[in-house]
């Protein structure tokens, strides 16, 4: 079949990457293809495996593995000395996401008024997170002063409160309305490269396949020809001991390494970096003789809809993304760069959805993860990068971690055992990303060959044409203040799960039934498919806070019991023991209580749902910024509608939290769409 590129189509045009044992793009083609994993016990730095581990999974706080492939720290310290990064706001994401933007400067030159930064993000705020626990101390002190006033050893016990609050928080101070935003990252960006970036962007936040839903983001502005220039990505630097408790609570964690399609996988293995990419429109690549290191043919997502469990991925939903991008492309991948964790059943689940909607030609199959781990919200930009280097040095990869390939029965497929050169045919590949939360997000990359002719997109012109309105269908408003679980109109929770899961999850399938109570007519009118969902803003996340306090107060417990006990050690054993009665016991239902973007996934769960579903984060700008990316989401797909979860509140100073007051709901889509389905309109946006 006789390739052709299209004017709007999407070219990556320049890299920049910080992964473990690869400080630059360079470092990183030679590590994959030299197919050693990366992984060892966690670094002493980032938290103490004696105060944290345990073989014992009823242990409800702590972690059966300490295993990650984890950036140095010497290329930490460097990267800080490098960029002069010394605030105590400036944490590991920050530095990565530092180093890998000064990289794209370095490759390449752009014009930073024409451009957006759009980052892929699950990361909880690091400094809100310290923060946090400042009040915990101080809750400590106060009961102490409440029941014990007497005491001779208060200036002791105090002494040891004040060593742990700093062990515990990096020194960081007390908290504040930025520490609340993890969106801090842009606007200190904006001050370390006051020339090359221009403060405009957003995080979005759809679990591990962040990366890929801000490059679909990132693709639609282009197309609709507001910006000439985005970067897009990813940044991952959590590996604190809650993740690593998350992750064992659920069992996806391997106690000694990750090893993707292999018949003995048991887990995956966290890992953690930063990976962007400068994407242009075709046209302006050439206009500016960039060099060209993929052509990004189509990228889209899906979500589960109803299925058993938002950790639970589905076959269906999975084939729904690969259908809406191979669905619109001649070719066909001759190569599948899986999500591909290594945990038992998400490995069987892609298998199947692989080999369900890929069959009938031969494909090769790979995964970075058994090298670099799961860098989660990076996870589908390392994967690219990946396939970069494969296009670079016409070469597929070995998955040299694979002894029993769990394909090797299935006629047509084949994951690679040793390297394979290229043919000038094999020219596709698919790319995917899967995230907690039911979402699923899929790529497809085509290896740029510039011998191929391009004087028709040199010569013809192209024009902006995208609608300055947005048509709101229908909104509802919930006051928190007034919303009580055991009234819900409809029991769409298991009783069991009630205190693991946030409330604002509650309060926004609540929210979407009172605007549809025949929500199910409805829905199925419009097309489950074309429905996306999207949260925004600073969002409760009050079973985050839970259970990062929970497993503070554990390792606390864990390393005063090692010391010798005295009346001081004694009284705070007893103080920290009455805090953590405070929460729930931990269990496998945490996890969906404690995700950002979960809030979306939750109301694409209860009422079968099946576009796309993601957060959006930009500080108190998020609505602006979610009606933004609907804009532009809906200029390439018109026919779909988007039910945007936004909140309002209050900043707490004295206990460090933002306070929810109020969700609401908007059922949004393009006004031509609005009046096909015929279901009227309340209130028409404008923009400039």
């Amino acid at each position: 079949m006789k390739r052709s590129y299209q004017r709007n189509d999407i070219v990556i045009t320049g890299i920049g990457n910080v992964l473990p044992d690869a400080m630059d793009y360079a470092s990183f083609e030679n590590k994959i293809f030299e197919g050693k994993f990366l992984f060892r016990p966690i670094d002493k730095d980032r938290w103490k495996i004696e105060d944290n581990f345990s073989k014992d999974l009823k242990k409800d706080t702590k972690t059966y593995s300490t295993m990650a492939a984890q950036i140095k720290q010497s290329d930490y310290f460097s990267i800080k000395k490098k960029h002069n990064l010394d605030l105590p706001t400036d944490h590991r994401a920050l530095a990565y996401l530092v180093e890998a933007y000064s990289q794209i400067i370095e490759d390449i030159n752009f014009c930073a008024e024409n451009m957006t930064l759009i980052l892929g993000s699950m990361n909880p705020d690091i400094l809100f997170s310290q923060q946090r626990l400042h009040t915990l101390f101080k809750n400590m002190k106060l009961n102490y002063e409440k029941n014990y006033p007497s005491k001779k050893n208060k200036d002791e016990l105090y002494d040891y409160l004040d060593i742990e609050l700093e062990d515990a928080t990096s020194g960081a101070g007390p908290c504040s309305l930025e520490g609340q935003f993890h969106t801090s990252m842009l606007k200190r960006l904006k001050e370390i490269f006051p020339n090359d970036y221009n403060g405009s962007g957003f995080l979005i936040d759809s679990a591990c396949a962040s990366s890929l839903t801000s490059i679909e983001v990132a693709c639609n502005v282009l197309k609709s020809r507001e910006k000439d220039f985005v970067i897009a990505g990813g940044v991952e630097s959590n590996l604190a001991n809650g993740a690593f408790v998350l992750f064992s609570k659920v069992g996806a964690l391997s106690p000694t390494h990750a090893k993707p399609f292999d018949q003995s996988h048991d887990g995956l293995t966290q890992g953690e970096g930063c990976v962007l990419f400068a994407l242009e429109r075709l046209e302006t690549a050439l206009k500016n003789k960039r060099k060209i290191y993929g052509v990004i043919k189509g990228v889209n997502g899906s979500s589960d809809g109803r299925s058993a469990s938002l950790f639970q991925p589905t076959v269906d939903g999975q084939v729904m993304a690969y259908r809406k991008v191979w669905g619109n492309i001649e070719s066909n991948p001759f190569h599948v760069e899986t999500h591909g964790t290594g945990t038992i059943i998400g490995d069987e689940v892609e298998l199947k959805s692989i080999t369900k909607y890929f069959g009938g030609e031969k494909v090769f199959i790979g995964t970075n993860k058994g090298i670099f781990g799961h860098t989660k919200s990076t996870a589908g930009a390392t994967s690219i990068l990946k396939v970069v280097a494969m296009f670079n040095r016409q070469l597929m990869p070995s998955n040299s971690h694979i002894q029993q390939d769990m394909f090797k029965e299935i006629e047509n497929f084949e994951i690679t055992k040793s390297e394979r050169p290229l043919s000038k045919y094999q020219t596709h590949v698919g790319i995917s990303a899967f995230g907690f939360g039911g979402c699923n997000y899929h790529l497809a990359l085509e290896r740029y060959d510039e011998e191929l002719d391009i004087s028709d997109i040199k010569n013809k012109k192209s024009s902006r044409n995208v609608s300055k309105t947005l048509s709101i269908i229908k909104s509802h408003t919930l006051s928190l203040n007034d919303f009580e679980l055991d009234k819900m109109s409809q029991n769409f929770f298991p009783p069991k799960s009630y205190q693991q899961i946030d409330i604002l999850q509650f309060a926004a399938v609540e929210c979407v039934y009172k605007m549809f109570p025949n929500s199910q007519h409805i829905f199925t009118s419009i097309g489950l498919e074309k429905i996306n969902i999207l949260s925004c803003g600073r969002l409760g996340l009050d079973k985050l806070i839970d259970m990062a306090t929970k497993v503070t107060c554990d390792t606390l417990i864990t390393k005063l019991s090692r010391k010798k006990i005295n009346p001081t050690i004694k009284t705070l054993l007893k103080l920290i023991k009455e805090e953590k009665l405070k929460y729930p016991i931990l269990s496998e239902d945490i996890g969906p209580g404690v995700l950002n973007n979960v809030i979306a996934g939750r109301v694409a769960n209860v009422f079968n749902l099946q576009g796309k579903s993601y957060h959006i984060d930009m500080d108190l700008g998020s609505y602006d910024a979610a009606l933004y990316s609907i804009k532009m989401n809906l200029h390439s797909n018109p026919n779909e509608v988007y039910l945007l979860i936004d909140t309002t509140g209050a900043f707490d100073q004295e206990n460090c939290l933002y306070k929810t007051t109020t969700l609401k709901v908007d059922l949004i889509t393009h006004p031509d769409f609005s009046k096909a389905l015929g279901l009227g309109q309340d209130e028409e946006i404008q923009f400039d």
